[in-house]
This record gives structure tokens, sequence and C-alpha cells, in this order.
């Protein structure tokens, strides 16, 4: 069972996201929050595997939020759910180490999609989908970085995270960054789609 805490400042939105997932046999909510500090009060309690994070929020917004969490809750994953798909958003949750960032008009079934995904160690990103040509129209694939090309290189290789780490000599956090950086450039949610994309571009 995925265990989840759902934390937005909306009571609507908190009965809506906790109705979509109340059919499923494998994820379990054990918490609601309506801001940052009711969260971290929740955790010191409570520790679930994933947390649904809303960005704007009173009291402690979801970016300070996210850093705060990624630095005393490591093994706790985060799925920004929020309405908000501007690329600085996506940019700061990527570099902050979230796993996943979703928008809320994303429906239930990608919901669940992205709980299941992330709980069993990936990443999930459909925030492109907002507004997908421009995204591809701004991410060309001359724009990757060298690092971004050696483990893009790696990751087509099928080489786990930490050994790739291991080989470029950088924390699994660090390669886990890129990872998620290079599935938003390409516009995909699984590394699956990453590496066919990178072949279609003739990029490895």
């Amino acid at each position: 069972m995925i265990k989840v805490i759902i934390v937005d400042d909306h009571p609507l939105m908190l009965d809506g996201i906790r109705t979509a997932l109340s059919d499923s046999t494998e994820i379990k909510i054990i918490g609601e929050a309506m801001n940052g500090k009711d969260l971290l009060k929740l955790l010191s309690t409570n520790l679930p595997d994933i947390i649904l994070l809303d960005i704007m929020m009173p009291e402690l917004d979801g970016i300070e939020t996210l850093k705060i969490v990624k630095k005393k809750f490591r093994h706790v994953k985060v799925i920004v759910l929020t309405q908000f798909g501007e690329r600085r958003f996506i940019k700061n949750c990527i570099d902050l180490g979230a796993e996943g960032f979703l928008l809320k008009d994303c429906g239930t079934s990608i919901l669940k999609d992205a709980i299941i995904a992330v709980f069993k160690g990936g990443t999930y990103f459909n925030s492109y989908n907002f507004n997908r040509n421009k995204l591809h129209k701004h991410f060309k694939p001359d724009i990757l970085s060298n690092r971004e090309y050696e483990i893009l290189t790696l990751i087509a290789g099928d080489k786990p995270c930490k050994e790739i780490a291991n080989r470029l000599n950088l924390s699994i956090n660090t390669v886990r960054t890129y990872r998620n950086r290079l599935l938003i450039k390409s516009g995909n949610n699984t590394l699956a789609g990453l590496v066919q994309w990178a072949n279609d571009n003739n990029l490895i």
C-alpha cells in the first residue's frame, strides 16, 4: 500500500483528490495538510511514501516546503500538484528534487499513474502537456549540456542512477536532477520515451 499525504490550502481540492484516490487498492491517504507548517507537524509522527504538494499556500509555500522535506526527509518522495505550469516553477521543483510535477487538471488516471510510477522509483512529469508545442520548440536537442549528453548516453545504456553517479563521481540526487531535466526537455514522462526521443533526434 502506497502511503500518501495531500497538501493543499483549498478544501475542495483536498476533497477532490481524496475522492479521486478513494477507489484505489494501491494507494492510501494517511494525512492531509493545508500548508507547509501543518505538513511538517504531520511528518514528525507519520511519514508517507509520497507527498502531493501544492505550490501556492499560506504560512509556508510549496517551494519552501519542498526544500525542507528534501533536506530532512530524504526518503519521502514529492509530486508537485499545481495549477501553475510556468517553466520557473517546473525548474525550481526539479532542481529541488521533486520526483513529479502535475497540473491540477491532469485527471484521475494520470494522478494514479504518477503516484505508482514515483513509488516504484521513477519520475512523472506531465506539465508539458499544458503547452506541449511551445515546450518542444523551446527545448531543442542542441541545447543539452555536455553533462546532460553524458547522462543521457548512460541512461540509454540502461544504467541505473547509482551506477551513473559512481561513474561520473556525482551524487545520486544530482543524477536524478539531470534525469528529470532530460525528461522535461524531451517532453516525456518515462525513460523509455526519453531514449526513443534521443534516438529520433540522433543523440545516441
